[in-house]
């Protein structure tokens, strides 16, 4: 236990310039926001940069994973570390989602504070379903972490595959083909499967509503906002969350016994 705590600590260490920044960024950007919705008398420009920036947490986690790697595979600090390859990768992807977990949870604030003292009262009513959006935020929140998630372990296992091939001179030129292969061969099979109609169906047998689907347009001389409800299903939810589990364990037999990078 003492010996993961100081791998956390080290990769704590090695990612808190670049939280750092994120977190200045985000500053700056609501900032800028504020300013342009104020002069534009349009309380829309705020919420959509608060959306936007949410948004952009599908590629947080993946993102710093690729972050960390690069620099381990400069430094080459985990050979000299005798945790093995799953609590290596297990304490960055902790690292990383406690990261999006706080990044998100700031976001979250900022919205709610906007939503409750900032933002003119009528401003979320005239914005078509939004209302009272705080289920739905607990939801996309959940959604996008999630789905920040499992990216983060597809990064993760295409990049022990592809450093995991340089042992093997034949392909090692052409490492980005099997990449490419790969991913083409997965989407292929998630495809065929899904036009099998029992299964299809099945799929969509469970699945919860939420507004998540939105859209900004110009009408009028003013910016209008519109969030529309869409169907989650749970079961692929599920199945996805074992594709997750069966990445990370792949990830971890190659960077234990096969990479070298």
């Amino acid at each position: 236990m003492i010996a993961f705590k100081g791998l956390l600590k080290k990769d704590y260490l090695l990612s808190k310039n670049w939280m750092l920044t994120w977190f200045i960024t985000i500053f700056i950007l609501l900032l800028l926001s504020y300013g342009l919705s104020g002069y534009l008398h349009e309380p829309v420009v705020l919420i959509g940069s608060v959306i936007f920036l949410g948004s952009m947490h599908i590629g947080f986690i993946p993102v710093i994973m690729l972050s960390f790697l690069r620099t381990e595979g400069r430094t080459q600090l985990w050979l000299h570390s005798p945790q093995s390859s799953k609590m290596l990768i297990f304490s960055k992807m902790l690292i990383s989602s406690a990261y999006q977990l706080l990044s998100q949870l700031v976001l979250t604030i900022v919205f709610f504070i906007l939503y409750e003292w900032i933002l003119p009262k009528n401003t979320m009513n005239e914005l078509p379903g939004m209302g009272l959006p705080y289920k739905e935020g607990f939801y996309i929140n959940l959604v996008i972490f999630c789905v920040a998630f499992y990216l983060s372990c597809w990064c993760l296992f295409y990049w022990t595959v592809y450093h995991s091939l340089s042992k093997f001179p034949s392909v090692k030129r052409f490492r980005w083909l099997v990449l490419i292969l790969l991913f083409i061969i997965w989407n292929t099979i998630e495809t065929l499967i899904m036009k099998i109609v029992p299964l299809a169906e099945l799929m969509k047998k469970w699945s919860i509503s939420i507004y998540a689907e939105g859209s900004f347009h110009y009408e009028q001389g003013k910016w209008n906002a519109e969030m529309t409800p869409i169907d989650v299903p749970l079961l692929p939810i599920v199945l996805y969350a074992l594709l997750t589990v069966l990445l990370f364990f792949a990830s971890s037999w190659f960077l234990e016994k096969k990479v070298e990078v």
